[in-house]
């Protein structure tokens, strides 16, 4: 199964992809069969809610690991931008805004952490490391939310709830 999580309408990027299970996949312009080149990292079954989840090792923003605990992850389509449970969020944020060399902006609920756009440029990388050695890297813009014609938000909300065992959900 393959599953496409497109770019947001307007932003200048390029669209994600995420494969789930054994198989051979053709992704053009590769003539091949990509699962050989590519990362991957094993899925945990929750046998309590019958999700799935990944193993997150670590989180690092600009190259630097942000201090959270690691676990089993879930990722979902559901929510239109990253929501985290409340220690996760605030270790992110602070990274995130330190490490973005962008002029901040007020906030517009319900995020945290908002710049006068510019494009992308000055953005931190955050990359996910994931079990199996996989590293799932979050690029500039890709990590952004453009909420006015003049400021982007990070894309990521606080949640109280622990998604499944307390990391977060995904709908990038």
């Amino acid at each position: 199964m393959a599953l496409c999580l497109p770019s947001t309408e307007g932003m200048k990027s390029h669209s994600g992809d995420f494969w789930i299970g054994k198989g051979e996949y053709y992704y053009l312009p590769y003539g091949k069969d990509v699962s050989k080149i590519f990362a991957s990292t094993p899925l945990i079954g929750n046998s309590k809610s019958n999700e799935y989840l990944i193993d997150v090792k670590s989180i690092q923003i600009g190259g630097k690991a942000v201090p959270i605990l690691h676990g089993a992850t879930m990722i979902s389509t559901l929510a239109p931008y990253t929501v985290l449970q409340t220690s996760i969020y605030k270790a992110l944020v602070t990274a995130f805004t330190g490490s973005a060399k962008m002029a901040k902006a007020p906030a517009v609920k319900p995020f945290g952490a908002c710049f006068r756009s510019n494009g992308g440029r000055g953005v931190p990388l955050i990359d996910l490391v994931l079990g199996g050695g996989a590293k799932w890297r979050i690029y500039g813009s890709n990590s952004l939310v453009k909420v006015n014609k003049n400021r982007v938000c990070g894309r990521r909300s606080e949640s109280e709830e622990p998604y499944s065992d307390g990391r977060f959900s995904d709908g990038r």
